[in-house]
């Protein structure tokens, strides 16, 4: 296999790259920038999340200069996870310090989707297998939980298994 550099001076800031996501049509690839795992001198910064509509050749700010008319974007800083729904291209999750947040507009436009979660970083996102209407979220606070209604807003977590802290 031959690997190639594509986020060398194509528009991505040097950082950290803790996640990458491809849209299901293969028309959009994103970057989760970022490690909110590292500390001291180790800390990668984060830049919210970055997309490519050319397979990495070029990279622009998810949300960019287009996001005024958003309500909010998570593009302040790291992000953890991010996921594209297998049967929409244009819907994606993203995880972090600050919560879930969903873009149903591929990427433009960013909201916090938290609801009845606890307040607090969300470290891991996945459908369950074949079923895009329900999604998992690890939480250091509250354990793994799931939604039945990802497309709601908010959505109803339920915890299905708890964290050793919360335990």
């Amino acid at each position: 296999a031959l690997w190639l550099p594509t986020m060398d001076n194509k528009g991505l800031p040097s950082m950290g790259v803790g996640a990458v996501a491809v849209a299901p049509d293969g028309s959009k690839v994103y970057a989760a920038t970022g490690d909110p795992f590292a500390v001291g001198d180790n800390a990668l910064p984060g830049r919210g999340i970055w997309a490519s509509t050319n397979g990495g050749q070029t990279w622009s700010e998810a949300g960019g200069p287009n996001a005024s008319s958003c309500p909010a974007t998570p593009l302040d800083g790291q992000i953890v996870d991010i996921i594209v729904d297998p049967t929409s291209p244009t819907t994606v999750y993203a995880a972090g310090p600050s919560g879930v947040w969903r873009s149903l507009n591929a990427g433009l436009c960013w909201t916090p989707i938290g609801g009845n979660l606890p307040p607090g970083p969300i470290y891991d996102l996945a459908f369950l297998p074949g079923n895009s209407g329900v999604l998992f979220a690890v939480s250091p606070v509250a354990g793994v939980v799931r939604t039945n209604n990802p497309l709601n807003f908010p959505p109803t977590w339920t915890t299905v298994l708890r964290s050793p802290s919360t335990a």
